[in-house]
């Protein structure tokens, strides 16, 4: 995107940051966002086209798709995700049929920055925080889970998520 507007990475986070953050929580809709995507940035339709088509790829780690087919019957399996409505949707028909249930930020107003997203997630299924194991593949999330006594687990390409709940 910094490429193509002749901003740097810094100044291109900065501009868009707002309007993200906004449009994860649900309280602007998706074609909102990225009309002011495209205005920040002076972007023709084409250029937007392909960043929307950039930022709603989603491409699943195939050894984490059969680990959570493998493992379905076994375990809750709970999705909690930061994303905006569009993304959401693209979420729910790829793999929702992977997932006991599935949390986006954009439909509770709550985001992985908030207590309350992980605590609704235990509470629904009736289970204490040191009872659940929290995997994600970013720190900030990871800190935040493990501060309200989650059993967490830093995800990384290449990790044996088998041995990590055998260790559980």
């Amino acid at each position: 995107m910094s490429q193509e507007s002749n901003k740097t990475l810094e100044e291109s986070k900065s501009l868009i940051g707002p309007i993200t953050n906004k449009s994860i929580l649900g309280e602007v809709e998706p074609a909102v966002a990225w009309q002011k995507v495209k205005s920040l940035f002076n972007f023709n339709d084409h250029q937007i086209d392909k960043l929307k088509e950039y930022v709603l790829n989603i491409d699943f780690d195939k050894e984490v798709v059969n680990f959570l087919e493998d493992n379905k019957n076994k375990y809750k399996i709970i999705l909690l995700t930061d994303c905006p409505e569009d993304k959401a949707e693209v979420i729910k028909k790829s793999v929702a049929k992977l997932f006991d249930k599935m949390y986006f930020s954009c439909y509770s107003h709550k985001s992985k920055k908030d207590s309350e997203f992980f605590a609704d997630a235990a509470k629904d299924f009736k289970l204490l925080p040191e009872e659940c194991l929290y995997i994600d593949d970013k720190e900030q999330p990871i800190a935040k889970a493990a501060s309200l006594g989650f059993n967490v687990c830093l995800f990384k390409q290449g990790i044996d998520l088998g041995a990590v709940l055998g260790g559980q």
